[in-house]
């Protein structure tokens, strides 16, 4: 079973066999039919969970950031997403918030320039990929949820 399913309390049964949006969707309706708001353990577990990973991103070879760069950036790309529903799971709004769009103008003007010079996406998509099994391997044992579930059936 993976981390993800063990942390909801989900049996594989129930998802195991969704292959397309709308059975997710399904799911997630029937899920939240049962689900309450949030709650004080709601929020230990989000804090919990926000720690142990801004403390494992910081802990990657040559981080950007130290662990309180990295909470500041979950906080304020958790808020975006889940806008007033943030506040209820205990993610405060931090400064950072206004320098998402900054952000994005940035990543967006260098994926334009990117794809002006041959040979640059790849490159660059090469290295995203190299990262994230970096990453994945720092923080698992080398391997992910799906590819758990691929290996057992």
């Amino acid at each position: 079973m993976s981390r993800a399913p063990g942390l909801l309390g989900l049996d594989e049964e129930c998802f195991l066999d969704i292959e397309d949006h709308a059975r997710a969707g399904e799911l997630l309706g029937l899920l939240d039919l049962a689900t309450g708001p949030p709650d004080e353990n709601s929020r230990v577990l989000v804090g919990a969970l926000f720690d142990a990973a801004t403390a494992d991103l910081a802990l990657v070879p040559e981080s950007p950031m130290d662990a309180s760069g990295w909470r500041d950036l979950l906080n304020a790309l958790a808020g975006r997403y889940h806008g007033k529903d943030a506040a209820a799971l205990g993610i405060p709004d931090p400064p950072f918030t206004a320098m998402l769009p900054l952000l994005a103008a940035g990543e967006a003007k260098a994926r334009h320039y990117q794809a002006r010079v041959p040979g640059a996406v790849q490159q660059a998509v090469e290295g995203g990929i190299l990262a994230v099994r970096e990453l994945v391997t720092a923080l698992t044992d080398g391997s992910t949820a799906y590819q758990g579930h691929v290996a057992a059936s």
